[in-house]
């Protein structure tokens, strides 16, 4: 999934679609007539679209530093490390 914002207010919006995300899979769904719980952990990188592959490798990084930390969290990356962390539990 991809969204846009504008420069000054990607950071803003992309911690609060992440946390939409983490808040939406908190509900548990119903397989075969019992309830499972889903979490998630979330790697958040910001940048141009022409650096797709530092893109990704920084998302990567970002989401193996909220497994680290827990779960059902984030990390919003910045460069080369993840600067923002946030449990949405």
């Amino acid at each position: 999934m991809q969204l846009r914002f504008r420069r000054r207010q990607r950071r803003g919006c992309a911690r609060v679609d992440a946390g939409r995300v983490l808040d939406g899979l908190r509900t548990p769904f119903t397989l075969r007539g019992n309830q499972v719980p889903v979490t998630a952990s979330l790697g958040v990188a910001l940048g141009a679209e022409s650096d797709l592959d530092d893109l990704l490798r920084e998302a990567d990084i970002a989401m193996y530093m909220a497994k680290a930390h827990g779960k059902a969290r984030f990390e919003l990356a910045a460069g080369e490390a993840p600067v923002v962390s946030r449990s949405r539990a």
